[in-house]
């Protein structure tokens, strides 16, 4: 593709464009392949990571106000 889109012969004002076009999306697909989906993963993983301990937070606070409740009830 390089010298598709180097090429100064004759018919390359039809080619050149071509092959810049080529190279840019093949640089373009290489970099979003390589770096935002990766960063997008660790996002959204962080994401679930924090919903997942709140979700431990507030279950271990209705056991405890259950215990309290009970407590407070007389039984054990």
């Amino acid at each position: 593709m390089i010298p598709l889109a180097i090429n100064p012969g004759e018919g390359s004002e039809l080619w050149q464009p071509m092959g810049v076009t080529v190279i840019g999306g093949l640089v373009f697909s290489t970099i979003v392949t390589m770096v935002i989906v990766p960063v997008g993963y660790v996002l959204m993983a962080r994401h679930g990571e924090r919903d997942r301990k709140h979700k431990v937070v507030f279950r271990d606070m209705k056991f405890l106000d259950d215990i309290k409740k009970n407590h407070e009830n007389g039984k054990s």
